[in-house]
C-alpha cells in the first residue's frame, strides 16, 4: 500500500471515530437526603449527571448537560428549548421542594444533536434541617489597625434573631440569612491572654505621649492606652499596666482585652477619640434589599500602644 493510501485510510479513520453516534440516553432515578449545611440555606445541588446511566465517553464533544423539572418546561409552554449554560444542576430547595420531582436530562454533543430522558428526584429527609430566613448574609471582617486579623472574637447578634459565634483565623465572620423586616445589632467581644502585646515599651511610648514629646499619633493607640477607662491618658493607666506585666492584676480591672470600633467609623477628633462616645457596635436596621450589609470592626488590643499583639 502506498504511503498516499495509508494517509486515506487513515484520515477515514479518524472520520469514522469522529463521527460515531452518542448512545442513547437512558436515565435513573437518583435518591437524595439534604444534610445540614454550614451557613443554614437550605439548596442542595444535585448535578444532572448523576441520573445518566448510559456511557458517554463515544460522544462527539464536548458534551452539554441540562436538567429541568417537567413543572419548569410546562410552564414554559410549548416553544420551550433547553439551555446548556449553567443549567447542570438541579437545586432542591426545602421546605418548598417536592419529596418527589420528576425531571427531564438533556444532552447535546459536539455535533449539535439534543437527546433527552426522564426520570425522577426523590428526597428522604434523614435528619432535621434548620434553615435560616432567605436574604443577605452578613460578612465581617476584624482587624488591628495594622490590618493583622483577629480570631476568635465572639460575635454576638441580638435583636430579631439570637446567634453567637466566632471569627475564624481570618479574623473573618458570616451570618448567613436574615430577613430585610429583621432589626439586628452585631457586637463583637474578646477578652483572653491581657498581656498579649503589652511590655515595658508600651509603657515608654505612653510616658512620651503626657509629656507631650511623641503623641501616639492615633485614636485607636489612644483608645488602647486608656486601660482604665476614663477618656484621658494618664499616669494611672501606666501604674494599671506595670501592675498587669508584674503579675499583680490577671487583668485589666476596667477594660476587656480587646476593644472594637466598626471599621466605618470616622472619629471627629482623631486626637481626642473620646470627644464623643464611639460606637462598639454595628445595627442593622430598615435595610433594603440592595444595602450594603458590611460587619467590618477594627480590634484594638487594650494597652498594646505600638500594635505588637498577635490577632490569632
Amino acid at each position: 500500500m502506498t504511503r498516499f493510501s495509508l494517509l486515506i485510510a487513515a484520515i477515514l479513520l479518524v472520520s469514522m471515530l469522529h463521527a460515531q453516534d452518542c448512545p442513547t440516553l437512558t436515565c435513573a432515578p437518583v435518591t437524595y437526603t439534604p444534610y445540614p449545611t454550614e451557613t443554614g440555606e437550605c439548596r442542595w445541588p444535585i448535578p444532572a449527571s448523576h441520573f445518566i446511566t448510559s456511557d458517554l465517553a463515544t460522544c462527539p464533544g464536548p458534551v452539554s448537560l441540562a436538567i429541568y423539572s417537567t413543572d419548569e418546561i410546562a410552564a414554559a409552554g410549548e416553544g420551550f428549548t433547553p439551555e446548556f449554560t449553567g443549567r447542570d444542576t438541579f437545586w432542591y430547595e426545602y421546605p418548598d421542594g417536592e419529596e418527589t420531582t420528576v425531571v427531564q436530562v438533556f444532552l447535546q454533543d459536539g455535533t449539535g444533536a439534543v437527546q433527552v430522558c426522564e426520570t425522577y428526584l426523590l428526597i428522604q429527609m434523614g435528619v432535621a434541617i434548620e434553615c435560616y430566613p432567605q436574604g443577605d448574609p452578613i460578612i465581617g471582617n476584624i482587624r488591628t489597625e495594622n490590618d493583622e486579623p483577629v480570631a476568635n472574637v465572639q460575635i454576638d447578634i441580638t435583636g430579631t434573631i439570637q446567634e453567637s459565634f466566632a471569627t475564624n483565623g481570618d479574623g473573618r465572620f458570616l451570618y448567613p440569612f436574615f430577613s430585610f423586616a429583621d432589626s439586628l445589632v452585631v457586637t463583637p467581644s474578646r477578652d483572653d491572654n491581657p498581656l498579649n502585646g503589652v511590655s515595658t515599651f508600651d509603657v515608654v511610648l505612653m510616658t512620651k505621649h503626657i509629656l507631650g514629646t511623641q503623641p501616639l499619633g492615633s485614636p485607636y493607640r489612644m483608645v488602647a492606652a486608656d486601660v482604665n477607662q476614663s477618656g484621658t491618658i494618664t499616669i494611672l493607666d501606666i501604674i494599671q499596666i506595670r501592675k498587669l506585666i508584674l503579675g499583680v492584676y490577671g487583668s485589666f480591672p476596667n477594660a476587656p482585652s480587646w476593644r472594637f470600633v466598626p471599621a466605618a467609623y470616622l472619629f471627629p477628633a482623631p486626637t481626642n477619640p473620646w470627644q464623643e462616645t464611639f460606637p462598639e457596635m454595628i445595627i442593622f436596621d430598615d435595610l433594603e434589599e440592595n444595602d450594603v450589609i458590611s460587619g467590618d470592626f477594627i480590634g484594638i488590643k487594650m494597652g498594646d500602644v505600638n500594635g505588637s499583639a498577635q490577632g490569632n
